[in-house]
């Protein structure tokens, strides 16, 4: 499994790949306008993000117009062949979280992020741990 962090926050970057590392190959990046090209150079080249996690609010470009992109590219996949989005935020925002959800997110999580949660919703995108 490929997973991509995209994160203005190194701190947030680092703490998520840690605990993400246990369930497949992560990726972080750092700059929300260069996660489009970058999820667009995997699909490219037949090695896809399965799993992205997205920040809504980026200096610059809002991780729900990265989402837009990403929806727009996958517009003609089956639902189970689309990338599963993960949204998250410092400050939650009603009018943020039901856009992330018309924009094709499967889950929206408020920071600070916590272990537990993250994982009972990774299990229930049917995520799991790879096996040791």
């Amino acid at each position: 499994m490929k997973i991509l962090i995209i994160d203005d926050e190194e701190f947030i970057c680092e703490i998520l790949s840690e605990f993400l590392s246990e369930y497949g190959e992560v990726t972080t990046l750092q700059e929300g306008s260069k996660a489009f090209d970058l999820y667009k150079e995997a699909l490219d080249n037949d090695d896809p993000y399965n799993l992205i996690y997205l920040d809504v609010m980026m200096p610059d470009i809002s991780g729900l117009e990265v989402l837009k992109l990403i929806q727009n590219n996958e517009s003609s996949l089956d639902e189970k062949d689309k990338t599963k989005i993960i949204m998250i935020t410092s400050s939650y925002d009603p009018d943020n979280f039901f856009e992330a959800y018309r924009g094709g997110c499967q889950v929206f999580l408020t920071k600070p992020l916590r272990q537990n949660i993250i994982q009972e919703k990774l299990s229930q995108l049917g995520i799991e741990k790879l096996k040791k």
